[in-house]
């Protein structure tokens, strides 16, 4: 039985979409499953306007910078599995072309 580049190609290209699929819902579930509190300090923390009068009328708030905000840990391992399906796509891509290559190589010996 013969196995071809090109079908090992596609199949990682397929597993990489599914790769991504699942990825992406881990993503939108981990931002729908933040409380609703959370959600109205990170707009705070971006733009201070949103915050109630009462807290900017008596006391002074320092914005928080969005840079100390810790993510949370499943989007971190969501967004490095995207960032492994980019570079698995990358390579199955290149397999597909090396292989359309080595034919096009054999095809100009034989003629």
């Amino acid at each position: 039985m013969s196995v071809s580049a090109l079908q090992s190609g596609y199949q990682m290209i397929n597993h990489v979409t599914q790769m991504s699929d699942e990825a992406s819902r881990e993503i939108n579930r981990a931002a729908y499953d933040r409380p609703e509190q959370q959600m109205q300090e990170s707009q705070r923390a971006i733009d201070p306007s949103l915050a109630p009068q009462a807290q900017q009328n008596n006391t002074p708030q320092q914005p928080k910078d969005v840079a100390e905000k810790k993510p949370d840990q499943t989007q971190v391992d969501a967004l490095l599995k995207l960032n492994q399906a980019t570079q698995y796509n990358r390579i199955g891509a290149n397999v597909i072309q090396r292989d359309q290559d080595m034919i096009g190589s054999l095809l100009n010996i034989q003629a």
